[in-house]
């Protein structure tokens, strides 16, 4: 066997075991790591649509109680009713 072929085999299987434990480190290593890294994530992000979902709720609710205190001044407006001069 000519020496460029001993060169050409040894450069090959060389390559072969790297590309092999490149595979091995992704899956066994970092493969869990993005994912743990991804779940912490989507936790975090779940958590700030919660939050943001619970204050725009209570800003909503307030703004509801303050137009439905209104209700009965906006009928007046519309009817003239007597009824409401005399309860207020």
């Amino acid at each position: 066997m000519n020496v460029r072929l001993k060169v050409a085999a040894q450069l090959a299987g060389l390559f072969a075991v790297l590309v092999a434990t490149q595979m091995i480190l992704e899956q066994e290593i970092l493969l869990p790591k993005f994912a743990e890294l991804e779940r912490a994530t989507a936790i975090q992000d779940m958590d700030r649509v919660t939050h943001a979902l619970t204050r725009e709720a209570d800003l909503l609710s307030a703004t509801a109680r303050d137009w439905g205190n209104w209700a009965d001044a906006y009928q007046y407006m519309q009817d003239r009713n007597p009824a409401f001069v005399d309860a207020n």
